[in-house]
């Protein structure tokens, strides 16, 4: 995969984007996107095939997006992702966005990065909580 390419385009900077397979803008949070995908995919070995970026959840009228969702080997949400930009400390509104988003998705895992620190929690839908991780589980 290409990570990292960018461009400017009319006093735009844009990275390419191999999961959408198309130039965006490149915000600080999309940064910490691209980064946080390169390391799924590269460190962690989670298939990029099973990746989805900026994908939409609705709930009654309500259209959110998380901005990236891994699926199960069996094609079911399995991780959600939440990316904020460097600068944006991560905190229990973080948290609770992405937990948020997990009630409507059922999901296993919740990520929320800002590219320097990384919390992952396994949820338990029955107990209505979750546990922090020491690390990152492996892709299943």
């Amino acid at each position: 995969m290409n990570w990292f390419n960018v461009r400017n385009l009319h006093d735009r900077v844009e990275v390419f984007d191999p999961l959408r397979r198309k130039y965006v803008t490149l915000t600080p949070e999309e940064e910490v996107r691209q980064l946080t995908a390169h390391n799924l995919i590269n460190l962690n070995a989670y298939p990029a095939g099973r990746i989805a970026v900026e994908y939409t959840l609705r709930s009654n009228r309500l259209e959110r997006r998380c901005d990236l969702l891994v699926f199960s080997s069996n094609a079911k949400p399995w991780m959600i992702v939440e990316c904020k930009a460097a600068g944006v400390q991560l905190s229990q509104a973080t948290l609770d966005q992405v937990v948020t988003y997990s009630l409507l998705l059922p999901v296993k895992y919740v990520l929320i990065t800002n590219g320097k620190e990384l919390f992952c929690a396994q949820l338990d839908k029955e107990s209505e909580t979750f546990a922090f991780l020491e690390k990152m589980p492996d892709y299943e």
